[in-house]
């Protein structure tokens, strides 16, 4: 792959610029296609390339390199294998809250243009998409529902209808992986050089949309159980697909948990409910029981939908918990930097006493 090919991959003036600031004599660009157990899968002017990153990442406690990631990478002696020396400053990333207990970033993905949101069409959870379209706006990605599961044209009517209803303004397509419905609207999104990403819950059917994108079974598609519509995840590392013709995906797992990093999505993603609290009697109305709500009386007159009010409030609450931990966090570790340099001082100073 040459160089003027690299935009395939999605490189542009900005990357080029970094790139100048980092190479070296012997190091050149390279995207990451997918990682999996210590080892990242880089295309580049070499074509597809091993990689491991170098000693740094792990020495220094720099982040390491995700999907979608460009890095300046150089050879090893090994055709097969390079050294990722650095990584470009990412355009954008995918970043939620890790699961479990701990505040702690996890970042899924980056230089992302477009994140298909993929639903089960038959399951709706208008509340799930809401979350994802918090993740995508407070990115700075173009989200797109994608409604799967539409093998009927009223499956297809009944689910567009539901999101109008609930998330105005929000590009949707009703889609079937079973009978291509939709897939030609969902590639179109994707043009040269652009890269979108798949996110849904298991069992959406985020694998059968790529492979129908892909026009063949490159991914593996597990059974969904009839009692709850639950799928098994069959999908299990991020990784990068190229499409005929130009444009690349990402396929992502499942996720249990999604909770986003960044509050600020919350606005932009629900426009809707911003507008309306400008008209509200007092400046900072919680649009609950105060006087002269418009957010409520919205609610109340049918206009607003009663669970996207509910959902927002539900956002609104985890998101400021959640940066409430991270300042707690960012304290703490700024407490113990301290105490250590203080001690180092102290020792510093006990030593230089000493005949």
């Amino acid at each position: 792959m040459s160089h003027d090919n690299l935009a395939r991959l999605g490189w542009g003036p900005d990357f080029e610029r970094f790139y100048s600031e980092h190479k070296t004599e012997d190091s050149h660009p390279a995207r990451v296609i997918s990682v999996s157990r210590g080892t990242w899968l880089l295309a580049g002017v070499q074509g597809e390339r091993f990689g491991v990153p170098a000693g740094k990442f792990h020495y220094h406690d720099i982040e390491m390199p995700v999907v979608g990631d460009w890095v300046v990478a150089r050879g090893t002696g090994d055709d097969s294998w390079l050294v990722i020396q650095d990584v470009l400053p990412r355009r954008n990333h995918l970043s939620r809250k890790a699961p479990g207990k701990t505040s702690a970033r996890q970042v899924m993905a980056a230089n992302i243009d477009i994140m298909f949101v993929v639903q089960d069409a038959l399951a709706l959870n208008c509340a799930l998409a809401e979350r994802y379209l918090v993740l995508a706006k407070g990115s700075d990605i173009t989200p797109v529902l994608v409604l799967n599961k539409c093998d009927t044209e009223a499956h297809a009517a009944e689910a567009l209808g539901a999101i109008a209803e609930r998330i105005p303004g929000v590009t949707a397509v009703a889609a079937s992986a079973l009978t291509g419905l939709g897939i030609g609207d969902i590639r179109a999104h994707v043009a040269q050089g652009v890269t979108a990403c798949l996110l849904g819950p298991s069992g959406a059917g985020k694998s059968s949309i790529i492979n129908g994108m892909l026009g063949t079974q490159r991914q593996r598609i597990g059974e969904i159980r009839e009692g709850d519509r639950k799928g098994r995840h069959t999908t299990t590392v991020r990784e990068l697909f190229f499409l005929s013709g130009g444009g690349m995906v990402i396929d992502t797992p499942g996720m249990r948990e999604l909770m986003p990093w960044d509050a600020s999505g919350l606005d932009d993603s629900f426009r809707d409910i911003e507008e309306l609290a400008a008209q509200c009697r007092f400046d900072d109305c919680a649009h609950e029981t105060e006087p002269g709500c418009a957010v409520r009386q919205a609610v109340e007159s049918g206009t607003l939908d009663p669970g996207r009010l509910e959902n927002f409030h539900r956002l609104t609450r985890e998101l400021a918990y959640l940066e409430s931990q991270i300042d707690e966090n960012a304290r703490r570790e700024k407490k113990r930097k301290e105490k250590e340099l203080h001690r180092l001082i102290k020792d510093y100073n006990r030593n230089r006493r000493k005949p």
